[in-house]
Order: C-alpha cells, then sequence, then structure tokens
C-alpha cells in the first residue's frame, strides 16, 4: 500500500502497517501539506519560501527549506540506503515534487468519491443503489471506528451524508453532518468542515429557501476556493448560481452568467443559458451534440438542465432522454447526492419533461 497521507486535518503520514510517521516540526508539515496540495507538480524553493515565511523571508529561507526536506525525506523513507536517491520527495528542476498517487491521500481520495462514487450505479431504480451507499458509508463508519481512524469514519460519515441528503431523510443526514463536525473539532480536522458547510447550505435551501442558503454558500464557496481541492472548487460557482433558476420554473435571466465559469460542467449548462439568452437555435445545435453527463453525484442535477433547456426550445430528443434518465430517479433530490447543491425533488423535474412532451405531441 505504501504510504499514506492525511490533509482532512492537520498534515500526517502513515507507513503501510498503519503506523504514524514522525513528520518532525510545523514547519516540516508544511512543506510537505504544500507539496500534497501540488499533486506531483514541482513546487520551487522560491515558492515554498513565499508560502511558509508571509513577511519578508529571513536570511538562510532557502537553506531552512533544504534542511526540512532533508528531514522529511528521512521520515518518510526511513530504511532507506544513504546511496540511494529517495523515491517520494524528489528534486526536480527549481524545486521539489512528492509522488503520491491520488489514493495515497485522504483528501484526494474523498474528492474522487465526490465527483465518482455514483459511477457505477446500476440502470434501475436510482434510491436502491443510494441507500446502498447509505449502507456502505454506515460501514465504513462503524469499521473505522471501531479501529480509532478518524479521518476514515469521516469519510464514512460524509459518504453517509450524501446519500442520506439524496433521498431527501434530512434529519438523519442532519445527524451525520454534526458527528463530522465533532469529529472534525476533536481531531483538528478543519478539511472536513468545508463539506459539512455544502451540505448545511443544501440543507437550508430544502428548508427555508434560496435567499436564506445564498449566505451560506457563499461562505461554503469561499472556504473551497482556499482548501486545496480544485477538482471540486471549479465550476462549483455556477452551480450554485443556477439552484435558484432550477428550483423555479423560469430560464436564467439574459446576461446573469456572463461573469460565472461553469468550467467541467459547460457541456450541461451551456444549452440552457443560450434558452434563457433566447438563442433557442443555439441551443438546439447545443443540444443536438451535447454528451450524456457522466454517471456521477450530479447526473440528475445535469440531466434537469438538460430538460430544462430542451424544453424550452423544443428539442424533443434530448428531453426524452431526460425524462427517461430521471425517472429512475423519481424519489431523489436532484444533485443532493453530492452533498452541494439540490435542485428540489427530481419528481417535480420529471413531472415538467412530461408535460413538455405531451405539449410536443400534440403539436405533432
Amino acid at each position: 500500500m505504501g504510504v499514506q497521507f492525511g490533509l482532512l486535518g492537520p498534515v500526517a503520514a502513515w507507513d503501510d502497517e498503519g503506523t504514524p510517521m514522525p513528520l518532525g516540526a510545523p514547519r516540516h508539515r508544511e512543506v510537505l501539506g504544500r507539496l500534497l496540495v501540488a499533486r506531483n507538480h514541482v513546487v520551487p524553493v522560491d515558492r515554498l519560501v513565499a508560502d511558509l515565511w508571509e513577511d519578508e523571508p529571513p536570511k538562510g529561507a532557502v537553506g531552512a527549506v533544504r534542511t526540512f526536506v532533508a528531514a522529511l525525506r528521512r521520515a518518510l523513507e526511513p530504511g532507506r540506503p544513504a546511496n540511494r536517491p529517495p523515491s517520494l520527495l524528489v528534486t526536480q528542476g527549481p524545486g521539489y515534487v512528492l509522488r503520491a498517487s491520488r489514493d495515497a491521500v485522504d483528501a484526494g481520495r474523498f474528492e474522487e468519491a465526490v465527483a465518482r462514487a455514483g459511477a457505477a450505479a446500476p440502470h434501475s431504480a436510482a434510491a436502491v443503489w443510494t441507500a446502498r451507499r447509505a449502507a456502505l458509508g454506515d460501514e465504513l463508519t462503524t469499521l473505522a471506528a471501531g479501529h480509532g481512524l478518524p479521518s476514515h469514519e469521516i469519510l464514512g460519515r460524509l459518504a453517509r451524508l450524501q446519500a442520506l441528503g439524496a433521498l431527501g431523510r434530512l434529519t438523519a443526514a442532519d445527524e451525520e453532518a454534526d458527528a463530522v463536525d465533532h469529529l472534525a473539532h476533536r481531531h483538528e480536522r478543519p478539511l472536513a468542515r468545508v463539506f459539512t458547510s455544502w451540505y448545511r447550505s443544501l440543507r437550508t435551501c430544502e428548508t427555508d429557501g434560496w435567499e436564506a442558503a445564498r449566505p451560506l454558500y457563499a461562505r461554503a464557496l469561499a472556504a473551497t476556493a482556499d482548501c486545496g481541492m480544485p477538482g471540486l472548487a471549479h465550476g462549483a460557482p455556477a452551480l450554485v448560481a443556477l439552484v435558484p433558476v432550477m428550483r423555479g420554473d423560469e430560464l436564467p435571466r439574459p446576461g446573469t452568467f456572463e461573469p460565472v465559469d461553469p468550467g467541467p460542467y459547460e457541456p450541461w449548462v451551456r444549452p440552457l443559458l443560450l434558452a434563457g439568452e433566447s438563442e433557442s437555435e443555439q441551443a438546439r445545435r447545443a443540444l443536438d451534440s451535447v454528451p450524456r453527463p457522466p454517471r456521477d453525484l450530479l447526473q440528475e442535477a445535469l440531466w434537469c438542465l438538460l430538460a430544462r433547456a430542451a424544453s424550452a426550445v423544443g428539442h424533443d430528443g434530448v428531453l426524452r432522454r431526460s425524462r427517461d434518465e430521471l425517472a429512475r430517479a423519481e424519489g431523489e433530490y436532484a444533485g443532493a447526492g453530492s452533498g452541494l447543491i439540490s435542485f428540489g425533488p427530481v419528481e417535480r423535474h420529471l413531472r415538467a419533461a412530461e408535460s413538455a412532451l405531451r405539449g410536443f405531441d400534440g403539436r405533432g
């Protein structure tokens, strides 16, 4: 398994038997954390100096960084012979790179879970798969708690929180969010609270409406931008901006999304924005070639975007595909399985799609 790293809280490392590795002083952990956040990219020495000393760095700062790196190398590869070059923390070009796979870092594993945990979902009722995810999260939580593994317990509880949110079981999801916050405080895992802040924004939107949730989402977005998880942050502002639109029945107002970068969601967001700009022909062309949304925790939300756009511009093919996909998740809340946003009950979007299709058929 190799060395495992922790970023969901204080920077940590464990050997292949799960024993914590002595990383030394706080500065050593800061260097390691900065290298982990860089994700196998070189961090120049001068960048490390700037990150470690916000004000004027002391004389000999570069030498100090090299000392920190040397200490980390000894800690991470304690059995390495002196004549063998390091294999984990290596010198490359103007700086250093930490060679750690995505699944060797707890933050990377969770980010992947957010993006892809639903990838293997069967084509039968999505609610059945979501219920399985809740059960798997419960199992992981139980095992982690029994073995004193707080980071894994947090991951299990967050997975269960997502699944419960998708099913609309918000009271049970609240309990998981409270447990995660307690663990985060007790074990100094502040990054975990970024995810519960997203859930509480989603939860507030479901119970108290968009206006009450808006400031919570603003804080969640700000925290996400600084948490070292670009895969989570990229495109998130666009999804949040679409929440009030999709919880209503209208199209986006012209011009309101111009400064918002949809990031990886652009293929599914663009047709709706074009429809809102009354660019119906461009929207239809975009729908002609739109790819299927990824089979992940946001797929129902993306199908809702396509259904709304297709209904607005009369694209029968995409609307029927959207209707069929949404029918598989009729008992869920669109997007809530991500723990990030919710466009409300899938059933409402499904009924709107069916109503539009009846209108199409009537015109035919």
